[in-house]
């Protein structure tokens, strides 16, 4: 009876809502609010209509708003102004109208349009596996949509938990390179272990390649390789968390790849940012994203139009 009482709340979205308040804190909850919104009164962003890069975000409800501070850190800081194309990954019609606002020029693929388009493409081509496992972890549209919907030769991808603090020098020198670069995690995180891997694939993955901000050739985006691990193997399948970032990591050794250095820093925990170029702050609710990431940019001034 508890069960059924559960499944019941789960699906009125202010109940949803309270209980992710009460998760988040009182205490976090205020903080956030208290500097999350002000991106909101700042000027748009005028991005190139194409180029050879393209920058490609996934981001939903409750994350269109850092990925404003994400995006905007990264573009002023870098002085580029790459295409961007943002995938929709659970938004209203609201949250896109924002986006659209502070992006003029990007190009916001919705989630039915893409659900039809990439799944004719997937069928077609006889990745009858990748396009089930498409529908069941919006995370790999990382993965089969940036390389449907990529007009570029070579792909940006930014996560909305990453705050850049300076100019992304190491990152940008890869940009005109053939090489995949990634940020290295700080634990390991594939659906499945290196000796699993490497009996599926035949390749010595390295253990940390984290795929919340990377830049890869659209063609390193291996899809026969892919349906592959998914027909192959049921732990890649069946995990719902970290199989996209496994997929990358499969296809990035296939390739000539590094790691940036640990100025690009993955972290949970408060750390000394003086020195970084970004920090990417992982986790669901991520108080300090806002309470360290964002005060740092506000406090230091490093959006000038705040």
């Amino acid at each position: 009876m508890i069960k059924v009482v559960r499944e019941l709340l789960r699906q009125i979205p202010l109940w949803v809502m309270i209980q992710e308040l009460r998760r988040e804190g009182i205490y976090n909850v205020f903080q956030r609010l208290k500097v999350q919104r002000k991106i909101l009164n700042t000027t748009p962003v005028f991005t190139e209509i194409e180029d050879e890069v393209e920058i490609h975000v996934l981001t939903w409800r409750k994350d269109y708003i850092n990925l404003l501070w994400s995006l905007k850190t990264f573009y002023y800081l870098s002085d580029k102004k790459f295409p961007l194309v943002i995938h929709d990954g659970g938004l209203g019609e609201s949250h896109k109208l924002v986006l659209k606002k502070h992006f003029p020029n990007c190009r916001l693929i919705s989630r039915n349009i893409a659900n039809e388009e990439v799944e004719t493409f997937l069928l077609d081509h006889g990745y009858n596996v990748s396009n089930e496992y498409r529908k069941s972890n919006v995370a790999t549209l990382k993965v089969f949509d940036y390389f449907y919907y990529s007009r570029a030769k070579r792909i940006i991808h930014i996560d909305s938990d990453i705050v850049f603090f300076k100019k992304p020098d190491e990152f940008l020198n890869y940009i005109n390179s053939r090489k995949s670069v990634f940020n290295k995690d700080m634990g390991y995180a594939y659906s499945t272990s290196i000796e699993e891997l490497k009996e599926l694939t035949g390749l010595n993955i390295p253990p940390l390649i984290n795929s919340g901000l990377f830049v890869i050739d659209r063609e390193s985006i291996d899809l026969k390789m892919i349906e592959k691990c998914l027909s192959e193997s049921s732990k890649l399948f069946d995990n719902k968390w970290v199989t996209e970032q496994t997929l990358h990591a499969i296809c990035a050794t296939q390739v000539d790849f590094d790691f940036l250095s640990e100025d690009y820093l993955i972290s949970t925990k408060r750390s000394n940012i003086g020195g970084l170029v970004c920090k990417h702050y992982t986790g669901f609710f991520r108080p300090l994203f806002y309470q360290e990431g964002l005060k740092k940019v506000i406090d230091d001034k490093i959006l000038n139009f705040l």
